[in-house]
């Protein structure tokens, strides 16, 4: 009897050993192959989304536009893409091309990122909205305005999923600390999100909304939203 004992004991405690040396070699496999992508030297080209320009690392540019299926226009001086904008819907990007540096676009990338972060804080500021340079920046964001970062030597690899909530009932909070129903209800929706990280290939990221609320006047989700508010801006890639 103690002998059984003792090979049960024994057996278990070489199942252990052997499934915890999986699971850490697991963790190993995946920390390994989440490496980021070093700006300095694999961000090769940026676009303008005000302006249209695409400013490029000038030895990649050919391999760039290839690689967007960029196609020339206007004699050859500007070029058209299909491109995902600001509020993830694919649109026609019209752009010219200018030479850059890595410190540049460094630039580029990280000002599209606070005027749009800036932007969406004070959108409902009326100073703001009178501000005609942060319009016309919201203005191309919304509609054609593409802020893209592209790398080379990566891949994109997805981060988190996405997720859709119920219909959720609208409530506020009364005076007596009571809960009433508003009448109205709301989904929230969070897109996908991937970067670009370390690989053997190009990989393009677009500044881009991440969460968005959808608001019904009614109270099951009906029928179209009267108004959508988005939240959470980053950049995320496509494959």
């Amino acid at each position: 009897m103690k002998m059984h004992r003792y090979c049960a004991a024994f057996f278990a405690s070489i199942l252990f050993l052997s499934f915890s040396g999986c699971i850490k070699k697991a963790e190993e496999n995946t920390q390994a192959s989440v490496v980021p992508v070093d700006p300095r030297n694999d961000l090769i080209a940026a676009t303008d989304p005000v302006n249209h320009i695409l400013y490029v690392v000038p030895e990649e540019k050919d391999a760039v536009l290839k690689y967007l299926e960029a196609t020339p226009a206007s004699g050859g001086e500007t070029y058209l893409i299909t491109a995902v904008n600001f509020m993830r819907n694919r649109v026609p990007f019209m752009f010219r091309v200018q030479p850059a540096t890595a410190s540049q676009l460094l630039m580029q990338t990280a000002d599209n990122k606070n005027k749009a972060n800036l932007l969406f804080c004070s959108y409902q500021d009326d100073k703001a909205m009178r501000d005609t340079a942060r319009g016309r920046f919201i203005g191309k964001l919304d509609t054609g305005g593409v802020c893209y970062r592209i790398y080379k030597n990566a891949k994109c690899v997805q981060v988190a999923k996405a997720y859709e909530t119920d219909c959720i009932e609208e409530e506020i909070t009364n005076a007596d600390s009571t809960f009433s129903k508003t009448g109205r209800s709301y989904i929230i929706k969070s897109f996908e999100v991937s970067h670009c990280l370390k690989g053997t290939s190009m990989c393009v990221e677009t500044l881009c909304v991440h969460n968005m609320k959808s608001y019904y006047n009614n109270g099951n989700c009906k029928g179209a939203p009267i108004s959508v508010n988005s939240w959470d801006i980053d950049y995320n890639c496509t494959e």
